[in-house]
Formats: structure tokens, sequence, C-alpha cells
């Protein structure tokens, strides 16, 4: 399991729910590759990658939502519902990947 802290900022209806410190888990298992981000406030969204390609979230009272990801270069935007999570990581992939990338490789089986 990696663990990666960030800064997010959650927004509904382009209004903020959350600005601050989260982490990102890779976790990969039976039920293959998936990325966990949990706040700092508590809340707490699982990503997984869908065989035909696309994305989908789910949070912790069970809601799930199929997935737009918009990879930005150094930030990544999650869209879904009336949501954007915006993720920027605390320090830059050593790769030269772009965090898009990064994540889009944390969830390829």
């Amino acid at each position: 399991m990696t663990t990666k802290t960030a800064q997010c900022n959650l927004t509904r209806w382009f209004k903020s729910l959350y600005r601050g410190s989260c982490e990102l888990r890779e976790i990969r298992g039976g039920r293959g590759s998936r990325i966990e981000v949990s706040l700092q406030d508590g809340v707490g969204y699982t990503i997984n990658k869908l065989r035909g390609g696309g994305y989908q979230i789910s949070d912790t009272k069970g809601g799930v939502w199929p997935l737009q990801v918009r990879d930005q270069g150094s930030m990544i935007s999650f869209i879904w519902s009336d949501r954007v999570l915006s993720v920027t990581p605390e320090q830059a992939p050593r790769s030269g990947s772009s965090l898009g990338q990064l994540i889009n490789g944390l969830l390829s089986p």
C-alpha cells in the first residue's frame, strides 16, 4: 500500500466544502487496484478504474457515480454529480509523470 499526501479542494456547485490536506492510498487486492482519498474532516472516497476504461467514485455512505478525470499536469480534478475534487500532490512525482499519469498507472490492472 502506497500513501501520498496532497492538498485537496472539494466543491459542490462552485461552493467550497473542503480545502486542506488529504491522503491518497493505493490499495491492490482481490477487487483490483483502487485509490482511497481521505480528507482531514473524515470524508472519504474510493476511485476505481472500470474494465471499459472509465472511472467511478464511491463515498463512505454507499453512493456510486461515474467519474470524469481531468489531468491538469500538477493537479488532477475528479468530477462527478455536482462535485469536483481537485488534488495537488505535496511532492511532484519523481518520474516526471503528471499526477494523472501516476493515478492512471496506479489503477491499471
